[in-house]
């Protein structure tokens, strides 16, 4: 065997052995950064999906004390929706229950929809302590997600950013 291609094999063995199938994830490539509603701030969008379908919105960041406050939104938008985004695109619950991973500890969040500046976006608030790890990932999981809906990054830097 060559050696590009043990390289290949150890790599394709690393990730199997991740558990994540690499057709099935699905991390964001983009982030934007733009002046937050009514010209407020900075707000942050995390581009989830492909083609602007799904995103997660850090909007109206806080300090308080020891911590920061920020609300998280999440928005699906397009006409032919994947299976496990049309529940959150349809926006017929007033609430969802949906779990949101920050690096690897993962807590069920109460999501409920608010009309905000563009349409409807499901939110919840979250609050960190000023003194933490340092956050690489942010995940919200779907039931019966198909796709892995992360943002790997400097979220931290993020954060710095929006929380002046």
């Amino acid at each position: 065997m060559g050696r590009a291609r043990r390289g290949v094999a150890i790599m394709c063995f690393s990730l199997a052995a991740l558990g994540w199938p690499i057709s099935e994830q699905s991390f964001a490539a983009n982030v934007y950064l733009h002046k937050g509603e009514g010209g407020a701030g900075i707000d942050a969008e995390l581009q989830f999906g492909e083609a602007d379908q799904f995103n997660l919105a850090l909007i109206g960041c806080r300090n308080f004390g020891a911590s920061q406050q920020v609300q998280l939104g999440l928005y699906v938008g397009g006409d032919k929706l994947a299976p496990d985004l049309e529940r959150i695109g349809d926006r017929k619950d007033e609430e969802l229950s949906l779990y949101l991973c920050i690096n690897e500890t993962c807590e069920e969040r109460t999501w409920k929809i608010l009309e905000s500046g563009t349409e409807d976006t499901y939110f919840t608030t979250i609050a960190f302590p000023k003194k933490r790890q340092a956050i690489t990932s942010i995940r919200v999981i779907l039931p019966g997600e198909a796709r892995r809906y992360e943002y790997r990054g400097d979220i931290d830097g993020i954060f710095k950013r929006i929380c002046q």
